[in-house]
């Protein structure tokens, strides 16, 4: 089966703009073949939406938005994560859940297990858990649907496990031919090779190919780094998606044709890809057009004008040089050298009245700031 891993960046609450990012991925994946698509966590809302999953009215727009995309769904069948609302009568309202979509319909439903509570995480508060999931029948396969945080029963950096169920493990035990995972799981420094291992192991420990398509994007503070993955039965790495960027692989999962490993920044590159990643969509996502930034000559200043330049553009970053009277020379050419460098526009806003204007205000029981520090002029002195 030519499964495709759709690795998109989606916009928390924008159901109509996330459906058609679905349907343009759906488009291609058809145009190459695939069979099936698969799309991260949360796709149709985004992640994490927080107090939308607590709205009525979000899962019951989530659940519409669902029927019209299914309507459109043709040819490829698309796996799509979304809120639906729980049918019970106790427990939370809504679960974090995945739809199959094809040919104009909503094949299957499946529901995350397991709810992460720790770091970013509060999926507790909101989401009723699955007690159980079977794997979805659907084109001569059976296809075992997990969501996240399903796949981390078990730390893997040691031999702990971190809960009692190991929703990956009962799908394969209920006789899955091909695991599928989608996921939402943030960038954290040294994660992409926490992440291999633990999928290798799944797929080796239960003998059947895994796919997992990861989020990307930045959402406020957390940033999805990719990465998507496919792995085969003997546990080894057949595919990547693209780090910090949207894709899409498309890979048979009996011939494994089409399958390719998008190239994984160093450390420090990856750092540097999601900090750019972050300012662009935190920027994109909030309609912002300009950066403004205070260019003080020194180290921390000029990396994240040099990381809005890379994420904006030099035309939509202006530099402000704010001089006062503990503002060296060194300090404000050091500032115009930085903005010509990086060819972004240079504003000069003295502050030294707002500042006499302010102590003025305050009084003489606040005192006056007195330097207890050398200038960078006098440790630069000092160096030589």
């Amino acid at each position: 089966m030519k499964i495709a891993l759709a690795q998109v960046d989606t916009t928390v609450g924008d159901l109509r703009g996330n459906s058609e990012k679905i349907l343009s991925a759906l488009d291609e994946a058809c145009r190459r073949g695939a069979a099936l698509a698969v799309f991260p966590e949360q796709t149709l809302g985004g992640y994490p939406a927080l107090d939308l999953w607590e709205e009525r009215g979000f899962a019951e727009a989530n659940e519409k938005a669902l029927k019209a995309l299914a309507k459109k769904v043709r040819g490829t069948a698309a796996l799509v994560g979304f809120v639906s609302r729980s049918k019970g009568s106790v427990g939370k309202p809504v679960r974090n859940s995945a739809a199959l979509l094809h040919n104009g319909k909503i094949v299957a439903i499946r529901h995350k297990t397991l709810l992460p509570t720790y770091d970013v995480f509060d999926e507790a508060r909101y989401f009723e858990p699955a007690t159980e999931n079977k794997p979805i029948v659907w084109g001569g396969r059976k296809l075992g649907v997990t969501i996240c945080e399903d796949a981390w029963a078990k730390d893997p950096s040691s031999s702990r496990r971190l809960y009692t169920s190991d929703p990956v493990a009962a799908q394969a035990k209920a006789g899955a031919d091909i695991l599928l995972n989608l996921s939402a799981s943030p960038f954290l420094r040294g994660k992409t090779a926490t992440r291999r291992k633990l999928i290798a192991d799944h797929a080796k420990r239960l003998k059947k190919p895994l796919f997992y398509c990861n989020a990307v994007g930045g959402n406020d503070e957390i940033v999805f780094d990719g990465g998507s993955l496919a792995y085969d039965a003997k546990g080894k790495l057949r595919a990547r998606a693209a780090f910090a960027a949207q894709d899409l692989l498309v890979i048979d999962s009996d011939t494994w044709e089409g399958a390719s490993l998008a190239p994984e920044p160093s450390d420090v590159g990856q750092i540097g890809e999601i900090l750019t990643l972050g300012i662009k969509d935190f920027a994109a996502k909030c309609g912002l057009q300009t950066a403004f930034l205070g260019l003080s000559g020194g180290i921390d200043s000029a990396v994240v004008a040099a990381l809005a330049v890379r994420a904006l553009g030099p035309h939509r970053v202006v530099g402000v040089s704010m001089p006062s009277s503990y503002s060296s020379e060194g300090s404000k050419s050091d500032a115009a050298a930085l903005a010509k460098n990086l060819g972004i526009e240079l504003r000069t806003a003295p502050i030294a009245g707002v500042y006499e204007a302010l102590v003025a205000t305050l009084g003489d029981k606040w005192g006056r700031a007195r330097r207890t520090w050398p200038s960078r002029t006098c440790r630069r002195a000092r160096a030589a």
